[in-house]
């Protein structure tokens, strides 16, 4: 909305200051000066001491530089979000993945493990056997630590797929607000110091003179 153009205008019309005619199809090279100007009218200020972004939005009117700041904030977070959202879909792929070759590691080592216990039912006597028969467990035992591990992963991304926690926290939404120059301030502080001064020559000369007026007159 704007109070120059009118409400539910384009900003780019806003930004090129169409104030008549209205081209149906805006040309590159009217979008490319609107984005130059939107971009000088954006100015992000970092806190040193957090990760705290302050977006300001200078433009005439100080309801429109609150409503692109706004808009701006809100693209921003649903731009990362589809970036969250696709990152976490690629990593539930890939393990999804990992989960059906793991699962077939373990099959197998439940298979060799038990081939080897009906293969060899009396093995208290051979220390070969009993060798091989820690060795198998050992190895399914790895076996089933990994699918674990791989299930709990998984479980973790089905819950930031699901979840909807944005990744930016707003602390304020944007606020019409009226910008003081710095020129206007020291012109201010200028005057202001001018006119104390002037003030206090008048008010101490009339003091000295009404107390040194007799000697101006016998003199």
């Amino acid at each position: 909305n704007s109070i120059r153009f009118g409400n539910n205008q384009s900003l780019i019309r806003i930004l090129n200051y169409e104030v008549d005619e209205v081209p149906e199809v805006w040309s590159d090279s009217k979008k490319n000066k609107a984005i130059k100007r939107l971009m000088k009218m954006i100015d992000l200020r970092l806190s040193k001491t957090s990760p705290m972004i302050t977006i300001v939005i200078d433009s005439n009117e100080p309801g429109l530089s609150a409503d692109i700041a706004n808009t701006l904030v809100k693209s921003l977070n649903n731009l990362l979000d589809h970036f969250k959202l696709s990152q976490v879909k690629e990593q539930k792929a890939f393990i999804q993945n990992r989960i059906i070759e793991v699962e077939k590691d373990l099959i197998i080592a439940e298979e060799n493990l038990k081939q080897f216990r009906e293969q060899n039912r009396n093995i208290l006597g051979s220390p070969a056997l009993l060798l091989n028969q820690e060795r198998l467990r050992r190895e399914l035992e790895v076996q089933n630590q990994i699918y674990y591990t791989i299930k709990s992963q998984y479980e973790t991304v089905q819950i930031e797929e699901i979840g909807n926690k944005s990744m930016l926290q707003i602390l304020d939404d944007a606020q019409p607000g009226m910008k003081v120059y710095p020129n206007t301030i020291r012109l201010t502080i200028k005057y202001m110091l001018f006119g104390f001064f002037i003030t206090a020559f008048v008010i101490f000369g009339k003091d000295w003179y009404s107390k040194n007026r007799l000697k101006f007159i016998f003199h």
